[in-house]
C-alpha cells in the first residue's frame, strides 16, 4: 500500500473519533432510555 499524507492520517482519525463519539452517544442515549421505561414501570401499580 501507498503511505499516508498526514492530511489523510488526519481525515482518517478524524472519521474513526467521530463514528466512536457516535456510538458512545448512541450507547448512552438507549442505557437512559432504558432506566426510564423501567423506572416508569415500577410507577405503575
Amino acid at each position: 500500500g501507498e503511505p499516508f499524507s498526514v492530511i489523510q492520517l488526519v481525515s482518517f482519525s478524524c472519521v474513526w473519533v467521530a463514528l466512536a463519539l457516535f456510538t458512545a452517544e448512541s450507547l448512552y442515549q438507549f442505557k437512559r432510555a432504558q432506566a426510564r421505561l423501567h423506572s416508569a414501570a415500577e410507577a405503575k401499580p
